[in-house]
């Protein structure tokens, strides 16, 4: 009986040995990334003023300790970054020639965990690539002030967590997608200054969580859905576009 029970003491141990391994190689190898993604991403944005404190940090301990400025803001939970906000100088001219959007929002899906991303007035250019989907947790996203172009990607469209979507100030194309409205709690959708054309998609009406509505100055044209049954909506900004010429009343937004 006592050898049986020392047995089964060791087999426990051995097991609890086996786990911690396998755990563990895992969970540094994470870090590790994160640590080399956050690196990548300065060289990448042309090492901006905005990342000087990433200079000498090769850990993500070192990482989540640095200190917010009204530049970067990197928040941590239990060693995964979980916030990035990257703001640059306004007007800031784009970026190199042999920039690739492709490679950089590919650069971010080595932060999985990731649920706020703010990159402002940083010369990004170029469309924004389909890899932006693959950032699953994403609950903000705010890109403004930047040349992304092309049209708005479906691709965001995965992102099920989606509360905030701010792309302003940018030279996104095309139409207002329709399938937004998929996106199921989504609260603050804000596309100001950009080039988008055409109508507004009647489907716009079914986001019931939308508070913020933002499409101002760009080339929007034709009648505007009745959004009355948006009952949570608090801002709406249609102006400087080509809308009407008749308009539905939204009296509750008084």
């Amino acid at each position: 009986m006592v050898l049986m029970a020392k047995l089964v003491c060791h087999s426990r141990l051995l097991l609890l040995i086996i786990v911690f391994l396998s755990l563990h190689p895992s969970s540094q190898l994470q870090q590790h990334t994160q640590s080399q993604t956050l690196l990548k991403i300065q060289q990448l944005l042309n090492y901006p003023s905005a990342l000087t404190s990433f200079s000498h940090r090769s850990n993500i301990r070192d990482f989540c300790k640095i200190e917010p400025t009204p530049s970067l803001t990197l928040s941590c939970y239990e060693g995964n970054i979980t916030q990035l906000h990257i703001i640059g100088n306004n007007g800031f001219p784009p970026l190199p020639r042999d920039f690739s959007a492709d490679y950089f929002f590919a650069t971010l899906v080595g932060l999985p965990s990731l649920k706020v991303l703010s990159l402002v007035s940083l010369g990004l250019w170029g469309p924004m690539p389909a890899s932006i989907g693959h950032l699953s947790s994403l609950e903000i996203l705010n890109v403004s002030t930047n040349y992304l172009s092309g049209t708005v990607p479906l691709q965001l469209s995965y992102l099920r967590n989606l509360q905030t979507l701010i792309l302003d100030h940018n030279k996104f194309t095309g139409q207002v997608p329709g399938w937004l409205s998929s996106l199921p709690v989504l609260a603050v959708l804000s596309l100001k200054n950009n080039m988008l054309n055409g109508s507004l998609p009647y489907s716009l009406a079914s986001l019931q969580t939308l508070r913020v509505l933002c499409l101002s100055s760009n080339f929007l044209s034709g009648e505007v859905p009745d959004l009355r049954n948006l009952t949570n909506l608090q801002v709406l900004d249609l102006e400087d576009n080509y809308f009407g010429p008749h308009f539905p009343s939204w009296s509750h937004l008084c």
